[in-house]
């Protein structure tokens, strides 16, 4: 789930993880829409320039125990 713009979505996440010890490696993506937050993509000139609507949140976390 990511929460922008006071609006929550649910989407699934391709992860990879990656265990070593004490030491975990997690690496994942996900592709939302603007539109699915309410947020309008930027345009100008009827259209000629824009944002595109889809955006990706990609994740890197490594993680270790005390």
């Amino acid at each position: 789930a990511l929460t922008v713009h006071g609006k929550t979505v649910e989407r699934p996440f391709a992860v990879n993880i990656e265990k070593s010890g004490e030491t975990a490696h997690v690496e994942g993506f996900a592709t939302f829409k603007f539109t699915d937050f309410g947020i309008k993509p930027y345009s100008m000139l009827l259209g000629a320039i824009r944002n595109q609507d889809a955006f990706q949140v990609f994740v890197d976390l490594k993680a270790k125990r005390n």
